[in-house]
């Protein structure tokens, strides 16, 4: 009288360790970088094995482990891409800024030694995108839009602010006064309601923060629309920000958009 086992194999093994280490890797990653860490954890989730037979069972749809393999290698490099350029971005942010607190320091005392002279505003400089960041969330915040805003772990020293909603999710990292960068990101499904909704949501973040982003916003949608199988990269500066868009399409499990502002 026998009885019904699985049978472990040293594959099936090796696929819950790395995935378990993947994806506590990419939440270790979101405290640097929140789009870098996710996109980590989407790689460890390909080869989670009770996510495997869940879309297998559900979906009838299997990658085989060879397909696995390097889309866990694409992605895994994609995703410390990511954190590194924000590392290193916010690092040379941060080098940045005593030079700019001895200039203004230093216009401060020239006023104070000439008070007839009015102040010239073009002598202080700003690193960030010019926007504040409870700006965004009253407008953000409106049950018309529906996100809700928590603070997580400072990044690299800066505060940092995760807002979530149907459609995606919003990163504002910065002073309150001034943000030195602002990011959504929207999931596109099958459904072709929720994904109008969602580029809404796109273009509306881009236009808040600056009318001129938006028909380029929309050019880059539209782009993605058109081939949503293919992932796809851009970046424009406008009035001294640089608006980055990215579009990650993973067979059988999302389809992400990212737009990113940062100052140049």
């Amino acid at each position: 009288m026998g009885r019904n086992s699985k049978k472990i194999t040293p594959s099936f093994i090796l696929f819950w360790i790395f995935s378990i280490f993947l994806i506590f890797s990419g939440l270790a990653f979101m405290i640097v970088s929140f789009v870098g860490g996710f996109v980590i954890i989407l790689s460890g989730a390909i080869i989670f094995p009770p996510l495997d037979k869940l879309i297998e069972e559900k979906y009838n749809f299997h990658l085989n482990k060879v397909l696995k393999f390097f889309a866990v290698i694409i992605l895994f490099g994609v995703g410390i891409s990511l954190t590194v350029s924000s590392e290193d971005y916010t690092s040379n942010n941060l080098e940045i800024q005593p030079t700019n607190e001895i200039q203004q320091e230093e216009a401060s005392n020239e006023q104070n030694e000439e008070p007839n002279e009015p102040a010239q505003a073009d002598q202080l400089i700003t690193n960030g995108i010019r926007i504040s960041r409870n700006y965004l969330i009253e407008i953000f915040e409106d049950p018309a839009l529906g996100y809700s805003f928590e603070e997580g772990l400072p990044i690299n020293g800066q505060p940092n602010y995760v807002g979530s909603g149907d459609f995606g999710l919003i990163q504002l990292i910065g002073s309150e006064e001034d943000l030195i960068e602002a990011s959504i990101q929207i999931y596109l499904g099958s459904d072709v309601g929720d994904n109008i909704l969602a580029g809404l949501n796109l273009a509306g973040f881009a236009k808040i923060i600056d009318e001129n982003s938006v028909d380029w916003v929309q050019q880059q949608f539209e782009i993605i629309a058109e081939d949503s199988t293919k992932n796809h990269e851009n970046s424009k500066i406008m009035n001294s920000r640089n608006f980055k868009i990215s579009f990650v399409h993973i067979e059988g499990f999302a389809n992400i958009i990212t737009l990113t502002v940062e100052p140049i």
